[in-house]
């Protein structure tokens, strides 16, 4: 949740005392998920057909609705995975590669979402290393971890990292 305010602050073409404003166009496309600047990639699990984070948006979109708190386990339930375990393939680093690589369409910068970097495979990390080393001046990444630890030390030792204590359910 913290990652999607931030690219809608990103965003906002009307912020007021360091918030997006909720109301120009840039916030209402957020608030439904269809920013066109603003890119997500999760951990999936891979079937016919289905290979990309992209694959699977429709599911994404009503998970992130549905679930104030965003848990690998509710994850889980919304894939119906059962036995699989959900992970970012190397089909996905071309995914953000042909993405990334595109001007950004109304905003100045092209934000991505990554959730869970830690479920990525290895072959997937090596490709993206050089766009997290220089990434194009319109692109911004936002690697969410629930376990920093178990991100592949080549990706982790690129990014700079700002941790945030999880709130209890009472808190929330």
């Amino acid at each position: 949740a913290v990652a999607r305010a931030a690219a809608q602050y990103i965003h906002c073409t009307n912020r007021t005392n360091g918030e997006p404003c909720g109301v120009c166009p840039a916030c209402k496309q957020h608030i439904n998920f269809n920013h066109a600047d603003t890119f997500f990639s999760f951990p999936i699990v891979k079937k016919k057909g289905y290979t990309v984070s992209d694959d699977y948006i429709t599911e994404w979109k009503s998970f992130l609705l549905n679930n104030p708190i965003e848990s690998f386990e509710h994850w889980l339930n919304e894939l119906k995975a059962e036995n699989s375990q959900p992970i970012i393939y190397v089909n996905e680093s071309e995914n953000i590669l042909r993405k990334m690589s595109y001007a950004s369409y109304s905003s100045k910068y092209k934000v991505l979402i990554m959730w869970l970097p830690e479920k990525m495979k290895e072959d997937c990390a090596n490709k993206l290393l050089k766009l997290l080393e220089e990434p194009f001046s319109d692109s911004l990444f936002i690697l969410v971890s629930e376990n920093p630890k178990a991100i592949l030390p080549t990706i982790f030792s690129r990014v700079q990292r700002l941790e945030l204590k999880k709130l209890s359910t009472p808190e929330v």
